[in-house]
């Protein structure tokens, strides 16, 4: 891999890292909502799951450690 396929796939993981992020923090807000009124769906527990899972994948596989780490804790 090139100095320059490696930069572009580092660019890659930060937006597709960022959507993901996104979307995460919206579900855990929503998740936060029903948890306290007690009405948490499964199908956004699974979605939550689904998020951290792809960013430890992408992680994983460009060598990010830590965040492949902190994703699968």
């Amino acid at each position: 891999m090139t100095v320059s396929d490696k930069e572009a796939a580092r660019k890659e993981f930060i937006a597709e890292a960022e959507e993901l992020l996104e979307s995460f923090s919206t579900d855990l807000l929503e998740y936060e909502k029903g948890f306290q009124s007690k009405t948490v769906k499964p199908a956004l527990l699974n979605k939550i799951f689904r998020e951290v899972h792809s960013l430890k994948g992408l992680a994983g596989m460009l060598g990010f450690e830590k965040i492949s780490l902190l994703s699968h804790e």
